[in-house]
């Protein structure tokens, strides 16, 4: 498969989230596109994964193939990093070297493809409970069920909670999360903006 430098476009390209798999073994031109990273993955716990979709684990096996900079079957510490970004999934540098320390059973500092799909396994978990977290945050603000969080609203829970806030910092608040201008901010807003800072932590 060609590949250029440019590794998170042709990414983006190869991704085929509309695509239905067969029910029975992947199609020869699949498996001849990924070669030997198209193996089956090691079987784990019931309780070390949750379950991935046929088009995720296609999206990470690929991903996988084009951040193997040296096209060794093997991620280093940089490509490990690409990758899981690649994956819009957040991690910080400091973590990339214990990720790598927890999966690699060889402890040779390099990662495979099946232990790669583990820790993507994980990653996509953590996306999926941030998801959920932020979401009875969000409740929580939007205490009249409205779908919509006011500078009323975040008032009150800062008062509750016994927090004290200025007009300005609740407005400056809102203004922050508030994508369309209406003086609100949605659920998905507000996941927007959790997810910003979540990201700007791993820079």
């Amino acid at each position: 498969m060609a590949t250029t430098n440019n590794q998170p476009q042709d990414f983006q390209r190869l991704r085929r989230p509309s695509w239905n798999p067969p029910s029975s073994t992947p199609s020869i031109p699949l498996g001849s596109r990924l070669g030997a990273y198209a193996a089956t993955p090691k079987t784990v716990g019931k309780n070390d994964y949750f379950d991935l979709s046929y088009s995720e684990k296609l999206d990470i096996r690929l991903a996988f193939v084009l951040f193997d900079s040296r096209k060794f079957g093997k991620l280093n510490y940089k490509d490990l990093k690409a990758a899981i970004r690649g994956l819009e999934c957040n991690v910080k540098k400091a973590d990339v070297q214990k990720l790598m320390y927890q999966y690699s059973k060889e402890n040779d500092g390099e990662i495979d493809s099946d232990e790669f799909l583990q820790i993507m396994n994980m990653k996509f978990k953590e996306k999926l409970d941030s998801h959920a977290r932020a979401g009875k945050l969000f409740e929580m603000f939007d205490e009249e069920g409205r779908g919509k969080v006011s500078v009323k609203n975040l008032r009150k829970v800062s008062r509750d909670i016994g927090k004290t806030f200025t007009d300005e910092q609740l407005e400056a608040m809102i203004h922050e999360c508030d994508m369309d201008g209406d003086g609100e901010v949605t659920e998905m807003e507000f996941e927007a903006m959790m997810t910003k800072h979540q990201t700007a932590d791993t820079i």
